[in-house]
């Protein structure tokens, strides 16, 4: 069974990682930049990164807590 386009409704692949049409992703970020989308969305899903909740292959928590400073650093200036 196929997910339904966001925008249009029409039937979209099982294994595109958007739900969004050809057409309608053409149509809102022109081809050039609905083929990146795509080619980036699908190398992350082959990756693993686009299952609900997961955010990284880090398992440094020195690297999230660094991260965690710069961005509340960020926020102060």
């Amino acid at each position: 069974m196929a997910s339904k386009c966001v925008y249009c409704r029409r039937e979209v692949p099982m294994e595109r990682t958007m739900q969004i049409c050809d057409c309608c992703g053409v149509k809102v970020w022109g081809e050039k930049m609905f083929k990146a989308i795509l080619a980036g969305t699908d190398c992350e899903k082959e990756k693993g990164n686009m299952e609900l909740g997961r955010v990284s292959e880090s398992n440094d928590p020195g690297s999230i807590q660094e991260l965690h400073k710069k961005i509340n650093q960020s926020h102060l200036l």
